[in-house]
């Protein structure tokens, strides 16, 4: 017997002692900046003590069935795999939650973690349902008592709302009544602005859910709450233009000029087709718009087959790391501005809307 304790105390000590070496580096790759604990402070003030302090942390997600994970692979269903999960995960990893993320009630054939391990964990629920609209979300928050509420909620909203032309009245005002429902429970409030949609003819597609997002967006920066917009294309696709070489750059006074070899994507013999050489803003900008479109369309590509309103498991993965990003860095920066918009009603069904990028 005393054979076995000194053997188990020697281990133990050896544990010690591996845990104490690692503890500096540790430190070093889980401390936040001081602009980055800023922002959890103003943006999580509730949840940010607990987390800190290791105790035990719940999250709510309420949303449509693409905050459910509706997919069309194995991964259909299973919260884990979904951007909030991915958020929650890299939240856990942040601040040192060795057992990691748990699933309160996860659908059928999904497990509750992704590893059973013992340790400080936070559990995530995820109620989302198909076809579940902005005000469904703000009536199962009313239906909650203030001792239900977690620590966290996620909303994300906008898409079926979109599908069916929901009122951006009623959107907002559900919207508010869900921030104002949050405060009441002593939760904290994320906001996530409706993905894409990828339906003909892309130009309506593409624009769809935008109305939603920028409703969503102006509601959270008016209550100072987070909000992540997951259809901002600034993270979901690189504008590079593929005249980019091609063009003849102004020359800086003094500056040496250096020999670039123009690239034409796609061309085995580098030789630029005509309609890449037409400096002409119309069908610049149509260029544009068909690279980044069929870039995008990556994301909704499941495999087996394409699907216009769902994204596919790779982009919820990205969402989640994308969502914890803005959380701690803020909005991703873009090389363009819009200038004043004008909008001209030419008819009572008309309205022509003009603004310089």
């Amino acid at each position: 017997m005393s054979r076995a304790l000194s053997l188990c105390q020697q281990v133990l000590l050896l544990m010690l002692l591996q845990t104490a070496s690692s503890a500096p580096a540790a430190a070093g790759k889980f401390d936040l900046t001081p602009d980055q604990q800023a922002r959890m402070e103003k943006y999580l003030p509730h949840s940010f003590v607990k987390l800190v302090k290791h105790e035990p942390v719940s999250v709510l997600i309420i949303g449509d069935d693409i905050a459910g994970m509706k997919v069309q692979s194995e991964d259909d269903g299973n919260t884990l795999k979904s951007f909030s999960g991915g958020f929650v995960g890299i939240l856990a990893d942040q601040f040192f939650y060795t057992g990691g993320v748990r699933i309160v009630r996860p659908q059928k054939g999904h497990p509750e973690k992704a590893v059973e391990i013992i340790g400080p964990e936070i559990s995530l629920r995820s109620p989302s349902r198909t076809s579940r609209l902005m005000v469904h979300g703000m009536c199962e928050l009313a239906a909650m008592t203030p001792k239900d509420f977690p620590d966290i909620v996620i909303v994300n909203f906008g898409v079926n709302d979109a599908l069916q032309h929901y009122s951006l009245l009623s959107f907002r005002r559900a919207i508010q009544k869900a921030i104002d429902l949050t405060h009441q429970g002593k939760a904290d409030i994320i906001l996530l602005g409706p993905t894409l949609t990828m339906t003909e003819p892309l130009e309506n597609g593409l624009a769809l859910t935008r109305a939603y997002a920028d409703t969503m967006r102006e509601v959270a920066e008016m209550n100072q709450v987070f909000f992540a917009d997951l259809g901002d294309i600034a993270w979901l696709s690189r504008v590079d233009e593929r005249m980019k070489g091609l063009e003849n750059e102004k020359k800086k006074p003094g500056a040496v000029q250096q020999k670039t070899v123009p690239v034409a994507p796609g061309s085995v013999i580098n030789m630029p087709k005509p309609e890449e050489l037409d400096a002409d803003p119309d069908k610049r900008a149509a260029r544009l718009f068909r690279q980044v479109s069929t870039d995008l369309q990556k994301w909704f590509d499941h495999g087996s087959m394409s699907d216009p309103t769902h994204p596919n498991s790779a982009m919820h993965r990205f969402l989640g790391r994308r969502i914890y990003a803005e959380l701690l860095d803020g909005p991703r920066k873009v090389p363009w501005t819009i200038g004043p918009v004008q909008a001209v009603l030419s008819s009572p069904t008309e309205c022509t809307v003009s603004y310089r990028v």
